[in-house]
């Protein structure tokens, strides 16, 4: 009885030289059309993915408003790696920051502040509108 997983080699007879030298022929030519073959459909593989990607840009633009927003962020990080170059540590930068932005900032709560307080004041003196 032969076990499943037992190997046992055919036997062939030996080729001859001209068998041999027609068979590597053989081989080399079938190499040379699978190449000619591969970059041909390599082309059009590529040619097709650029043509999907075109179509799906087309599809679907990208937001304006998005593109801008990374651009800011993108710049303010950069200002961020610039001032801890500069001054040794990220919180003498956020120091540094702070004092930049701390004065529009609060110019700007104590004009909203002040816009709000106003709008307030003239609601309670408007008297309510008549309802028919």
């Amino acid at each position: 009885m032969q076990s499943w997983f037992e190997h046992t080699p055919k036997s062939e007879p030996p080729a001859t030289s001209d068998e041999l030298g027609a068979y590597k022929a053989g081989r080399a030519d079938e190499r040379g059309s699978i190449r000619q073959d591969s970059s041909h459909m390599d082309r059009a593989v590529n040619d097709g993915y650029d043509r999907g990607q075109r179509e799906e840009r087309l599809r679907h633009p990208g937001s304006p408003l998005l593109g801008l927003l990374t651009i800011v962020l993108l710049l303010l990080a950069l200002l961020m790696i610039v001032l801890v170059i500069k001054t040794g540590s990220f919180t003498s930068a956020g120091s540094v920051l702070d004092h930049v932005i701390q004065p529009p900032v609060h110019a700007a709560a104590e004009k909203a502040g002040s816009a709000l307080e106003n709008a307030g004041k003239a609601i309670k003196n408007d008297p309510p509108p008549a309802h028919p």
